[in-house]
């Protein structure tokens, strides 16, 4: 019956091509008279699947009627791969020996495609029989297929694994299509015929893809039946090449393990080579050995040129002591170098980009967020992280209590001109402003710590000498420098004019007190300071006020109790009628008025030469010098300033010949009448002396000075100041004093010390 009959019970053999053109009602008959179970509700497609899963499994090769023979073969091909469209398959003219009446081909033992199978095998590697006469009943004849001494590589990848798999079913069809009797024609004569008995491995044909002719040495060849009538293949000679990236298959001479015998490998040079096909795919190249040796040593990591500075030599005998004489100086500490107190300055916060609150709650819900918002601002950090999580209203106050913070630890002017003045509280974040005012505040603290002033204050007993509210500078950015060059100047004349002892217990001790204010004046002349005691200490004096220069914090007065604000405080040298004239008509000023400053009442000689006591030919050399020629010509004006006649700053008024005999040593040259009245003008004189002709930062012999050290060239000798008010600590001759040398931690010449140098914080 032909295969295209509508009865789907047939002795012949159906392909997956003619089960698609079968309905559903025949492909459901096929199932059934195959007993495949399951398969009432399939649909056409699953059907078909069905069908040719039973066939592979079941190993009909591939004959779907009762009267087609039977594969036995030991290769298990994947039920997924039947479906694959057939790409290339070898016709019946490619096969040498291919007769009507073979039939050997349907009990072929396989070996497993996927671990023993070598890649680069040709179908000339099948046993193919000899030609004979056909007989009338098939005898099945089992023969093994020669294996290659040592197993080839296999192949990983699981996409030349699949593309394998996908071509199994198709060298199946066409080699049962070619051991049919009814397309088989006459043989081709070539010289690669091989009989029945004997079995040799030759080298793939360049005309058959590598790996259509493996696939076909290993899949079952018994589908030979009455369907090959019904399609007729095109040859091998009439289709494409397949595409390259699929040809994945290795060359012949990429498998050196496989060994031919002695007779194979004579009969393949005796014989001529086989008809080539011209294609267009390039032979791939042999591949030549290469010996194999170590893999080199793994290169280090490449590490980035750190410059050390030099180490200052320490003996042996002095480092054990220096460890055990800082127990409690944290390791942090330890390793910040010393900077100038002048350096606070550098640290100001600036204003980041404030941005509205996102999500914030209803308005109904706002009504308890700010007295929720007080709570969470005496919370850390890490639990108002775990509070925003809790609601958006929670969330919302988390973002207000960072104004709570900033209103009861930051309040001031600087807080009313940075945020509170442009941005609203109610929607704002402040929180990157918080964080900048919190990191302004860490660094400065930091600065100081690491200073000799603090070490002094530490060795004395005493407490801070700047209260913790001063330390976030609240009005102005300069207000913490101006606080601390007052204690330092307080420290200054402690040691050098002092009587007390100066210790922790003596109520006279000018180190005594706390900074607790610092309100300027005059701009950039002037400061109010405010300094509060303890009352176990200092009970008859609790607060007191100054009027204090800001180069040199030297006190000029003090101002009345209406005009420091303070009930308690006590007045017992008023400001001067000169300085207090000078402080009111500057206050009284309007902002563009030219109101000559504090310089302009100094007097000094050689006007040519020299400009408000400094060199006029030096001033021209550091105006070139960038921040370092700035830094030395404020160093100059802070000496002029503390150089000038103790008159000029408090004490009796005098006149300025009065305060230029006196500082000569010569009486006044004309009496003062009985009963004048003094002038109310202010004046500052400073003697030939102290002229400052240069300013330096380095020691005779190039070494840097201590950070708080500076040299003062003058026309007749050289002094060692203090950077940060100008004060004398050392003269050319005698080098820096002794006990300046203890509080610094320098030698004679102003250079750091390894005992007190500036990455040591040690206590004496």
């Amino acid at each position: 019956m032909s295969p295209h009959s509508a009865v789907p019970v047939v002795s012949g053999a159906y392909t997956p091509a003619d089960l698609a053109k079968l309905t559903v009602p025949q492909l459901k008959a096929l199932c059934k008279e195959q007993k495949i179970p399951g398969y009432s509700k399939l649909g056409k497609q699953a059907l078909v699947q069905k069908l040719v899963d039973n066939v592979l499994c079941s190993g009909s090769g591939g004959a779907l009627g009762p009267g087609a023979p039977s594969v036995t073969s030991a290769a298990t091909v994947p039920p997924d791969i039947a479906t694959h469209t057939p790409t290339a398959a070898p016709s019946c003219e490619s096969i040498p020996g291919a007769t009507t009446s073979d039939a050997s081909f349907s009990s072929i033992h396989l070996p497993d495609t996927t671990g023993s199978t070598t890649d680069g095998m040709d179908a000339s590697r099948l046993p193919v029989v000899a030609p004979s006469k056909p007989k009338p009943q098939k005898t099945t004849r089992k023969r093994k297929v020669s294996q290659p001494s040592a197993p080839s590589e296999t192949r990983t990848d699981s996409a030349t694994v699949s593309r394998k798999s996908s071509k199994v079913v198709t060298s199946v069809h066409s080699l049962a299509r070619a051991t049919t009797p009814h397309t088989a024609g006459p043989a081709t004569p070539s010289s690669s015929t091989v009989t029945s008995g004997q079995d040799e491995i030759q080298p793939p044909s360049p005309g058959l893809p590598r790996q259509a002719s493996s696939l076909a040495r290993n899949a079952p060849s018994s589908r030979a039946s009455a369907t090959a009538n019904k399609r007729a293949r095109p040859s091998l000679e009439t289709m494409p090449p397949p595409l390259l990236k699929k040809q994945r298959v290795l060359s012949f001479s990429s498998t050196p393990n496989i060994q031919r015998s002695p007779a194979s490998a004579t009969a393949a040079i005796s014989k001529p080579p086989a008809p080539v096909t011209t294609t267009k795919r390039v032979p791939a190249p042999p591949v030549v050995p290469v010996a194999v040796t170590a893999p080199p040593a793994p290169a280090k990591r490449f590490k980035p040129l750190v410059v050390h500075k030099a180490k200052v030599p320490v003996s042996a005998s002095s480092a054990p002591m220096t460890a055990a004489a800082s127990p409690s100086v944290p390791v942090s500490v330890l390793a910040i170098a010393e900077e100038a107190l002048s350096s606070i300055q550098d640290f100001e916060a600036s204003v980041p980009a404030l941005r509205p609150i996102t999500l914030p709650p209803s308005l109904a819900q706002r009504k308890r967020v700010h007295r929720w918002a007080v709570i969470l601002s005496g919370l850390s950090n890490e639990e108002r992280a775990v509070c925003a999580l809790v609601s958006r209203a929670f969330r919302y106050a988390v973002y207000l209590s960072a104004s709570c913070i900033l209103t009861g630890q930051y309040h001031g002017r600087r807080l009313q001109d940075d945020v509170l003045r442009k941005h609203s509280q109610a929607m704002t974040n402040m929180w990157p402003y918080l964080r900048a005012r919190e990191l302004e505040v860490d660094q400065r603290r930091r600065a100081y710590e690491t200073s000799f002033l603090a070490r002094l204050f530490q060795r004395c007993g005493l407490a801070n000498p700047v209260s913790r509210y001063l330390w976030t500078s609240p009005n102005s950015s300069r207000q913490l420098l101006v606080a601390i060059r007052f204690a330092l100047t307080r420290a200054w004349f402690e040691l050098s004019v002092g009587t007390s002892p100066g210790g922790a217990a003596d109520p006279n001790s000018w180190l005594q007190g706390t900074v607790v204010d610092a309100q300027e004046v005059v701009a950039g002349e002037i400061w109010l300071i405010t300094v509060e005691y303890a009352a176990s200490v200092a009970p008859l004096r609790p607060r007191e006020a100054f009027y204090v220069l800001e180069a040199t914090c030297e006190v000029v007065g003090r101002p009345s109790a209406a005009r420091s604000g303070a009930e308690d405080a006590i007045v017992s040298v008023p400001v001067r009628a000169d300085w207090s004239a000078y402080i009111e008509r500057r206050r009284a000023a309007p902002q563009g008025d030219s109101t000559p400053p504090l310089l302009a009442h100094l007097k000094w000689t050689c006007v040519e030469d020299y400009d408000q006591g400094v060199s006029k030919l030096w001033l021209k050399k550091v105006a070139g010098d960038g921040a370092a020629g700035d830094s030395k010509r404020m160093v100059a004006e802070r000496y002029v300033l503390a150089c000038v006649i103790g008159n000029g700053i408090s004490g009796q008024w005098m006149t300025t010949n009065e305060m230029a005999q006196e500082f000569a040593g010569l009486p006044e040259r004309v009496a003062a009448p009985t009963g004048r009245q003094k002038s109310s003008a202010l004046n500052l004189y400073l003697p030939e002396h102290h002229h400052v002709e240069s300013v330096h930062f380095t020691a005779a012999g190039g070494k840097a000075l201590h950070v708080g050290l500076a040299v003062v060239q003058t026309p007749h000798r050289e002094y060692f100041i203090l950077r940060d008010n100008g004060m004398q600590v050392g003269c050319e001759e005698e080098g820096v004093a002794r006990v300046w040398q203890e509080v610094l931690g320098c030698d004679a010449k102003g250079v750091s010390t390894p005992r007190h140098g500036p990455t040591i914080g040690r206590e004496e």
